[in-house]
């Protein structure tokens, strides 16, 4: 199964992303942090949605 995403899609994907994360009042510093970390919490958290 081939889910891949234009890069056009992708774009609209992250913008959607920052849109959420400014609703819920997350600072420029503490997205950084979100975005260094999502490899990490892909591999060990359980709670996330598989992603493959």
């Amino acid at each position: 199964m081939n889910n891949r995403k234009t890069v056009a899609e992708l774009d609209e994907i992250v913008i959607e992303i920052i849109n959420l994360l400014a609703d819920k009042g997350v600072s420029v510093n503490d997205a950084r942090y979100i975005s260094g970390n999502i490899p990490t919490v892909l591999e060990v958290e359980t709670k996330v949605k598989r992603i493959d």
